[in-house]
């Protein structure tokens, strides 16, 4: 998948909007993730590590029942 800086965005938009939306904390969330605090914080900026591009979406999608395409984009909330 090819992501774009405004996917990208989106992306960090929509991940900081699940984590507010169900109360969780970024420690929380990113133990949801299975990824550290640290690498939810860099996401959360809109820096998103490659090699977290394909498993943190995939993660989301089940965790919180979305689509990882609708992920990237759309805004949601």
């Amino acid at each position: 998948m090819i992501v774009f800086p405004e996917e990208m965005l989106n992306a960090a938009h929509n991940i900081k909007w699940l984590r507010a939306e169900n109360k969780l904390t970024q420690a929380e969330m990113a133990k949801l993730l299975k990824i550290t605090p640290a690498s939810l914080r860099r996401i959360e900026r809109g820096d998103f590590p490659e090699r977290l591009r394909v498993m943190v979406p995939f993660r989301i999608s089940v965790q919180f029942d979305i689509k990882p395409a609708d992920l990237f984009s759309k805004r949601l909330g």
